[in-house]
């Protein structure tokens, strides 16, 4: 999936998601806690495969 439409799509998510929680404080109601994670959890099922550290390069000529 290009960069493009997962920001768009992140985008879209966030605005609804923003949309579905300000209405649900506006009439008085706590959202729920399933609520509160959509957009990570859309997300994690766009990138599923968590960033790796880069690991320095090994030091020639050390012996252990």
């Amino acid at each position: 999936m290009t960069q493009w439409v997962r920001n768009a799509v992140m985008m879209i998510v966030i605005l609804v998601w923003a949309a579905v929680v300000l209405t649900s404080l506006w009439r008085g109601v706590l959202p729920d806690a399933i609520t509160w994670g959509v957009p990570g959890a859309i997300w994690f099922a766009m990138n599923p495969a968590l960033p790796k550290r880069p690991t320095p390069p090994a030091e020639k000529g050390q012996s252990q």
